[in-house]
């Protein structure tokens, strides 16, 4: 466990947010111009990369306690999708 790869957020400037309820979020990434749509699992795993660098499992539990779901495989599986998804946009970086 000592081992697992830390995540942390890439870009240089900080991100234009715009939030519609509790599941709709964009950002602009000024770094790329970019802009991007997010549901509220990715978008707080931006905030919580924004404060400090974290593991995927440390990320499932922030994300189960934070938006009240349950920390199980689904999770950590949507989780992993969404850090390689983010670190593809340029958004994170292990």
């Amino acid at each position: 466990m000592g081992t697992e790869q830390r995540w942390r957020f890439a870009a240089d400037k900080e991100l234009a947010w715009r939030s519609w309820g509790d599941d709709e979020h964009i950002v602009y990434h000024a770094d790329s111009g970019d802009t991007h749509q997010l549901n509220a699992i990715a978008a707080e795993v931006i905030r919580a990369l924004q404060e400090q660098p974290a593991t995927p499992e440390q990320l499932v539990v922030h994300i189960a306690s934070t938006l009240q779901l349950p920390s199980d495989e689904e999770l950590a599986f949507q989780i992993d999708e969404i850090l390689a998804n983010l670190a593809g946009k340029g958004l994170v970086r292990s």
